[in-house]
């Protein structure tokens, strides 16, 4: 758990384990939580899943699919934008 003062916290958190046959799935999620005078912000995503079975513990990433579409997006945007910059006409002073 991270911590910054009393305003701001960012920590990783056990779901409910649910548990069929040999098999204990248990969810793993982050949160950042910030707090104000007058409200706060909590955002929630999921980071994993830990599968436990005769006693052996595997961690299963989940990929954030949005992110990484964001991250695509704003590289294309910030490449264009270079383009377009560096095929503007110059402006000529007299």
């Amino acid at each position: 758990m991270a911590q910054i003062g009393e305003f701001i916290r960012w920590v990783t958190l056990a779901g409910e384990p649910v548990a069929v046959n040999q098999w204990t799935v248990t969810p793993l999620a982050q949160s950042l939580t910030i707090r104000g005078s007058r409200g706060g912000f909590v955002w929630n995503r999921p980071v994993a899943l830990l599968i436990t079975r005769d006693g052996q513990a595997k961690r299963m990433p989940i990929p954030d699919v949005t992110r990484s579409a964001q991250l695509v997006l704003l590289g294309i945007g910030l490449l264009l934008s270079l383009i377009f910059l560096a095929g503007s006409p110059k402006e000529t002073t007299r």
